[in-house]
């Protein structure tokens, strides 16, 4: 399927999902060495916005099947959070699941997005452990802070007992590494335990990964 998005009466095209998704993200070696990459940042931000069109269902479409990790990004009540901390963090994510061989699911930006959405794409995708990245409410001194919410094997009918979460994800809070770091831990305790939620505590003994360098 072809997407496109017109802006100042110019009209961007790109030739399949794959192709909109390398040019909205940020520039990677792989996307250039296949042809995908954005060749302009004007190019880059209209791949987002035309990104942001494209239904769930287009992602749902082609999934990765039953993958160990699904990451998802919704706009929550802060864009600005969102595009200022999503995109690096869903990246450190990416790396250290890659360092463990874990399969990823096709990674999709939710508009609109509140945190219940995670019992529908655990019903529809049957990921293993779902990771969404969400901006919080704007504060008075901060306006920009993202926050994680974890859920292994999420269902309809479960609560925010069933999910974890780390909050205050921004330059003067839980920096990005450190959060990438307590969310592949805490996605690595849910696996080893086979639930999430309230029972499941930060700090448990598992070893402390030395995860690889990002991968570009």
């Amino acid at each position: 399927m072809v997407y496109s998005h017109v802006i100042r009466g110019q009209r961007f095209v790109f030739a399949h999902l794959a192709e909109l998704l390398a040019k909205a993200n940020e520039r990677k070696s792989g996307d250039e060495l296949a042809g995908i990459a954005a060749t302009s940042e004007q190019e880059r931000v209209v791949a987002k916005l035309a990104l942001a069109d494209v239904p769930l269902q287009a992602f749902l479409d082609q999934p990765v099947k039953e993958p160990i990790l699904q990451l998802v990004l919704g706009d929550g009540l802060s864009a600005t959070a969102l595009a200022t901390q999503g995109p690096v963090l869903m990246d450190l994510l990416w790396s250290r699941a890659r360092a463990l061989n874990w399969s990823l699911g096709r990674p999709f930006l939710i508009q609109h997005c509140r945190v219940g959405i995670l019992n529908e794409i655990g019903r529809l995708l049957n990921p293993e452990v779902v990771v969404l990245l969400i901006g919080e409410r704007p504060g008075l001194a901060q306006a920009d802070s993202l926050s994680a919410y974890l859920a292994y094997r999420p269902q309809p009918g479960q609560t925010d007992a069933h999910r974890n979460l780390i909050s205050n994800i921004h330059s003067q809070g839980v920096l990005l590494e450190q959060a990438a770091e307590r969310i592949m831990q805490l996605a690595m305790q849910m696996r080893e335990l086979g639930y999430s939620g309230v029972r499941v505590k930060e700090g448990l003994a598992l070893p402390r990964c030395f995860w690889l360098s990002p991968l570009n």
